[in-house]
């Protein structure tokens, strides 16, 4: 294996259903994707969820592709802000109740995939940072109830997957309206308003 080893770009894990996920893994700083699969379909018991230790993101600089779902993940942490190489990250059918607001500093980010992360109830205030954000998918999020103000500030936008409209009032947060729709001009394929 030798140096080969040391230099390998790519890195797919496949976890066995009993195996917690990785809290460290060897020669990783030059990986530009990495993908941690599993398999898991059921909605997790909460003293089941796993997580990510936090020195696994400082190990992860050169990282551009993140695929994390199905992994039972209960939480993000705040480090993952550090990964500013990233351009697609994959969360999808995780119980995450709320993403960190360090997410809003990944400049460099092109895809987000929440979709069926069902405990969502809201994205971060921040996401309008997102300037080069090109597909945000979260449908089947159904505890979704808003949309951070800034979405309407991603003309690069191509996919929006769903589209919620607050009726009322959402406390203190500022959220999106059907009028910040028309700033999406790159808008294509489906979009559910809800």
């Amino acid at each position: 294996m030798g140096s080969s080893y040391k230099m390998r770009r790519h890195l797919t894990l496949v976890r066995a259903e009993d195996v917690r996920f990785p809290t460290s893994i060897a020669n990783v700083e030059k990986l530009h994707s990495f993908w941690v699969q599993s398999f898991y379909d059921t909605p997790p018991i909460i003293s089941e969820l796993d997580r990510i230790e936090p020195d696994l993101c400082h190990w992860l600089a050169c990282l551009k592709a993140l695929d994390l779902s199905r992994n039972r993940l209960g939480e993000l942490p705040k480090e993952v802000g550090k990964l500013i190489s990233l351009r697609y990250l994959n969360l999808s059918h995780n119980p995450f109740w709320e993403l960190p607001s360090t997410l809003c500093d990944l400049y460099n980010l092109q895809t987000l995939k929440l979709s069926a992360c069902d405990h969502l109830r809201k994205l971060p205030q921040g996401m309008g940072k997102l300037v080069n954000l090109r597909h945000l998918e979260i449908d089947c999020t159904d505890s979704l109830k808003t949309l951070p103000k800034g979405i309407g500030n991603l003309s690069s936008l191509q996919t929006l997957s769903k589209f919620v409209i607050v009726r009322g009032s959402d406390g203190e947060e500022v959220t999106c309206t059907l009028e910040d729709l028309k700033y999406l001009k790159n808008l294509r394929g489906c979009l559910k308003i809800d």
